[in-house]
C-alpha cells in the first residue's frame, strides 16, 4: 500500500494547485472495485481518481463509456482516461474521433475499452502485487456522466494448440494478447470471424503483430510503423517466424476492429460499424521451420531433373533409330531407281546394235529377267503402300486446288531466317522485359520486409512458407519446373537438328521457331517466379505475358509446317501482341469498364475469325507474298470466295468446316463471357483464354486434316504426347480452378479464399498448378515437335498444304 499512497499524494498535491478558468480542480480519489460499474460525474471542475490494488499476474482492462442517450460527451469538451501503473502511462478519450478512409468523415465512438502493458509482466519480473490508478477528467463545465468498469483479462495469455474465443473487440475497444513461445521455432496464427452475411462483410478487422515491449500501439499512426499487420473480414491467417530476431522471445497479438468496412470489401458501399461484436476464435498451430522443410524442394528439383536427363536420353534413342530407317527407305529407293535406269539403259544399247552373239544375248536375257524381277517386286510394294484409289482420285481432282509443300521450299534460305528471328526477338524480349520485373519483384519483398504490411501482396496466408529473404518461398519455388522442362526442350531440338538436319523429304523443318518455344518456357517460369514474390493486381501481367507469347507462338509453329511462304514475321507477330498486351493492361486499369473492353475484344476477335482465319485455314489464294494477300481481304469478300468453293466438286464439305469451326469459336467466347460475368475469371485470363483456345482449335483443325482428309495419320510419339497432354491440362486445369486467393478484390476477401498446405506441409493446389501446366506445356511442345514425324520419308510433291 505504500507506493500506492505515495501516487495518491503526488496526485493530490498537483491538482490542488493546478488551475483551470481560474478555479480549483477538486480531486476525489477513491478506491476501485474490481468488475463493478461505477457510474461517475464530473465537470471541468472535478477530477475522480480510482486506486486499484491486486494480486494477480494478469493485466486489467479499463471500460469506460458514456450514456448515448444524454448526448452529454461532446468532441469539443471530451473525457480524458488516464492510467498509469509504475513507469507505464495509457491515456485516450471519449467520444473517441476516428476518420473514415473514403468519406472524409468523422465516427465517435462512446464505448472505449484498454489494456495498460505491464513492463514488468511482460519481461516476467512481476512481483505479485498490482497498483495502478484511473484517473477521469473533462475540460466540460457542465456535468458530464460516464461509467468505469476494470476487469481482469484472464485470457490475456496465449499457447500453442490452443483455441481462444473472443466477443468483446469493438471499433473502440482494441485488444492485444502475449504468446511466448516453449522452443517452438515458427507458428501459424489461425484467426476466424464469424459473419451473418457471405455477400459483405459484417466487420472489418486489422491484426497485427508486434514485438514485447511497452507501450503497446494499438492505434494511430504508430500502430502502422511497427510489426507485421493485415486486414481480416472473415479468415485470416499470419505467418511468424520465431527464428526472427524481434520475434524471438515472443510477441503481442492485437486486434483492432476498423470503424468502417471499406477496407475489408471493395464493390460493397462503406459503412459504419455499429452493434454488437463478432466472436473471434484464435489458434496458434506450429509449422514447420524453414531448416525442415527445404528438403522438400530439393526432392522435387532433383525429380524433375532426373526425368528431364532421362527423357533426352530416350529420345534422342529414338531419334537414331528414326533416322537410320529413314536413312535405310532413302537407300532402298535409291537401288530401286538405279536398276531401273540401268535397265533403260541397256535396252537401248540392245536395240541399236543389231549383231549381238547368241551366248551374250543368253546372259543378257537372264540379266534382264533378273532385273525385271526386281522391278516387278518394287512395283508391287509401291502398290502396297499406295493410297485408296477413291483418295488418288480425289486428290488428282483437286491438285489444281491444293498447294504442295514443295512449292513452299523455293525460298528455304529466306523463310529459315526469318523463322530464325523468332529466336532472337523472343531472347531480346526475354531479357529487356524480364530485367525491370526482377528488380520490381525484389522491391516489393523489400517494402514488405521493411513496413510489414501484408496486404501488399495476395498470399495463401494458409501456405506461405518464409525461407531466406521471401515470404513466399514455396510458390515460387514451385516454378522450377518451366525452367528446367524448357531447358529440356532445347536440348531435344538441339539433338534433333544434330541428328536429322536439312531433310530433303517431309515437312521442311525451320529449328528457330522450335528454339523460341523453350526460351518462352524458361521465361515464363522467371516471370512467374517474379509475380508470386509479392503477387498483386498490378503486376499481374509478369505472369500471363509470356503465357500470350506462348499461344501465340504454337499457332505460328503450327502454321508455319505448311504455310512458310506467307507466315507472319516476328516483328509484325509481336507488333500483334503488344497490341494485345495493351488491351489487357487497360482492362486492369479501367476494371470498372471492362465490360466495354470485353465486348470490344469480342468484336475485334469475330472479324479475325471472319477475315482472316477464312484465308489462313480454310481457303486457298493463290497469292504467295502476305502483301497481295492482305490486299486481296478488301478487294473481295469471303463470302463469295466461300460460295464459289462450295461449287467446285466435293467442296461443300469445306464450308461445312468453316462453320464448325467458327461455331466453336463463338460457343468458346460464350463460355469465357459466361465465367466472366461470374467473376470466376479476370481480363488478363479472359484474352490469355481466348488465344489459349484458338491454339487449340487450330490444332484440332491441323491434326483433323492431317489423319480424315488426307490420310497421312500421325507418328506414334505424337499420339503419346497428345495424350499426356490432355490429361496433364485437364489435371492442372482442375488445380487452377480451385483458387486460393482472389486478387482483384481486398486483401481481406482475397484471405477468405486462403487454404491450407495440400502436399508435405509445403505446397498448396497453386503450386501444384504450376507442376501439372509446365508438364503439359512441356509435352504440348512435344507433340508439336513430332507431329509430322511419320511423313518425314514422304517426297513434298505429295504433301498438300492445307
Amino acid at each position: 500500500m505504500g507506493t500506492s499512497n505515495i501516487m495518491v499524494f503526488m496526485l493530490i498535491i498537483t491538482s490542488v494547485f493546478a488551475l483551470t478558468t481560474g478555479d480549483l480542480i477538486h480531486v476525489i480519489v477513491e478506491e476501485g472495485s474490481f468488475s463493478d460499474t461505477m457510474t461517475v460525474s464530473l465537470n471541468s471542475t472535478t477530477r475522480r481518481i480510482f486506486v486499484f490494488t491486486a494480486v494477480s499476474s494478469n493485466p486489467f482492462a479499463t471500460h469506460v463509456w458514456a450514456n448515448e442517450t444524454k448526448h452529454n460527451v461532446s468532441k469539443d469538451n471530451p473525457v480524458v482516461i488516464v492510467v498509469e501503473q509504475d513507469q507505464d502511462i495509457l491515456e485516450w478519450s471519449i467520444p473517441l474521433i476516428m476518420e473514415t478512409p473514403r468519406s472524409n468523415g468523422l465516427i465517435l465512438f462512446n464505448d472505449t475499452c484498454r489494456t495498460l502493458c505491464n513492463s514488468n509482466l511482460l519481461k516476467g519480473n512481476f512481483s505479485g502485487v498490482q497498483n495502478f490508478t484511473v484517473s477521469l477528467s473533462t475540460s466540460s463545465p457542465n456535468n458530464v456522466t460516464v461509467s468505469l468498469k476494470v476487469v481482469e483479462k484472464t485470457e490475456f495469455y496465449l499457447a500453442t494448440n490452443q483455441s481462444r474465443h473472443i466477443s468483446t473487440i469493438a471499433p473502440g475497444r482494441p485488444q492485444h494478447f502475449l504468446y511466448k513461445p516453449n522452443g517452438t521455432k515458427n507458428v501459424g496464427i489461425e484467426i476466424k470471424f464469424t459473419s451473418n452475411n457471405n455477400t459483405c462483410f459484417n466487420t472489418c478487422f486489422t491484426a497485427a503483430i508486434q514485438k514485447i515491449k511497452c507501450p503497446v500501439y494499438l492505434l494511430g499512426e504508430l500502430f502502422f510503423l511497427d510489426g507485421i499487420r493485415q486486414t481480416i473480414g472473415t479468415d485470416g491467417t499470419i505467418r511468424v517466424n520465431m527464428q526472427d530476431g524481434q520475434f524471438a522471445n515472443g510477441f503481442v497479438l492485437i486486434f483492432v476492429q476498423e470503424e468502417t468496412d471499406y477496407l475489408c470489401k471493395k464493390r460493397c458501399p462503406e459503412r459504419a460499424i455499429f452493434g454488437d461484436s463478432p466472436v473471434v476464435t484464435i489458434e496458434i498451430k506450429e509449422t514447420f521451420a524453414s531448416d525442415e522443410y527445404i528438403y522438400i524442394p530439393l526432392i522435387v528439383f532433383s525429380c524433375i531433373a532426373a526425368f528431364c536427363i532421362v527423357h533426352c536420353f530416350v529420345f534422342y534413342y529414338l531419334e537414331k533409330q528414326q533416322q537410320s530407317k529413314l536413312l535405310s527407305n532413302n537407300n532402298t529407293d535409291s537401288d530401286h531407281h538405279q536398276v531401273e535406269n540401268k535397265v533403260y539403259e541397256e535396252t537401248n544399247r540392245s536395240t541399236g546394235n543389231n549383231t549381238i552373239d547368241p551366248e551374250e544375248q543368253n546372259n543378257q536375257t537372264d540379266r534382264h529377267q533378273d532385273e525385271n524381277e526386281i522391278v516387278e517386286e518394287t512395283n508391287r510394294d509401291h502398290e502396297n503402300n499406295a493410297i485408296n484409289t477413291e483418295i488418288e482420285n480425289d486428290q488428282r481432282e483437286n491438285k489444281k486446288f491444293w498447294k504442295t509443300v514443295d512449292e513452299l521450299c523455293k525460298n528455304f534460305k529466306e523463310n529459315k531466317e526469318k523463322a530464325h528471328s523468332y529466336f532472337s526477338h523472343v531472347t531480346n524480349i526475354a531479357i529487356f522485359y524480364g530485367i525491370p520485373v526482377v528488380q520490381l519483384a525484389a522491391n516489393y519483398q523489400k517494402s514488405l520486409n521493411a513496413t510489414g504490411d501484408e496486404d501488399i501482396c495476395y498470399y495463401n496466408f494458409g501456405c506461405a512458407n518464409p525461407l531466406w529473404l521471401l515470404s513466399d518461398f514455396n510458390h515460387v519455388q514451385s516454378n522450377i519446373g518451366y525452367g528446367l522442362l524448357g531447358i529440356s526442350f532445347m536440348v531435344i531440338v538441339y539433338l534433333r537438328q544434330r541428328v536429322r538436319g536439312e531433310q530433303q523429304k517431309g515437312i521442311p523443318v525451320y529449328y528457330g521457331t522450335d528454339y523460341a518455344m523453350p526460351v518462352v518456357l524458361i521465361s515464363e517460369g522467371i516471370l512467374s517466379a517474379c509475380y508470386h514474390i509479392c503477387p498483386t493486381q498490378k503486376n499481374f501481367q509478369f505472369d500471363v505475358t509470356f503465357m500470350y507469347i506462348m499461344s501465340i507462338l504454337c499457332v505460328v509453329k503450327l502454321y508455319q509446317k505448311r504455310h512458310s511462304d506467307i507466315t507472319l514475321s516476328a516483328c509484325w507477330t509481336f507488333a500483334i501482341l503488344g497490341c494485345i498486351e495493351l488491351i489487357a493492361v487497360l482492362g486492369i486499369i479501367f476494371e470498372e469498364s471492362q465490360i466495354f473492353m470485353v465486348l470490344f475484344v469480342v468484336i475485334a476477335y469475330i472479324l479475325w475469325v471472319y477475315f482472316i482465319e477464312s484465308k489462313f485455314f480454310y481457303l486457298r489464294s493463290g497469292l504467295t507474298k502476305l502483301k497481295e494477300w492482305i490486299i486481296s481481304i478488301f478487294r473481295e469478300s469471303s463470302y463469295t470466295q466461300i460460295n464459289e468453293i462450295a461449287k467446285r466438286p466435293k467442296r461443300l464439305f469445306w464450308t461445312s468446316v468453316v462453320f464448325v469451326n467458327v461455331l466453336s469459336l463463338v460457343v468458346l467466347i460464350g463460355a469465357i463471357l459466361l465465367f466472366y460475368v461470374y467473376e470466376i475469371i479476370d481480363f488478363g485470363t479472359f484474352l490469355l483464354m481466348l488465344l489459349m483456345g484458338n491454339a487449340v482449335l487450330y490444332s484440332i483443325f491441323y491434326t483433323f486434316m492431317k489423319i480424315c482428309i488426307h490420310k497421312e495419320g500421325i507418328s506414334l510419339q505424337a499420339a503419346i504426347y497428345s495424350v499426356l497432354s490432355l490429361v496433364l491440362w485437364g489435371l492442372a486445369m482442375y488445380f487452377f480452378s480451385d483458387k486460393s486467393t482472389y486478387m482483384f478484390s481486398s486483401p481481406a476477401k482475397s484471405r477468405s479464399y486462403n487454404q491450407e498446405c495440400y502436399v508435405g506441409n509445403f505446397y498448396d493446389k497453386h503450386d501444384i498448378w504450376h507442376f501439372t501446366s509446365a508438364v503439359a506445356i512441356y509435352f504440348t511442345f512435344m507433340f508439336l515437335l513430332c507431329l509430322d514425324d511419320n511423313i518425314a520419308d514422304k517426297d513434298r510433291k505429295e504433301i498438300y498444304v492445307f
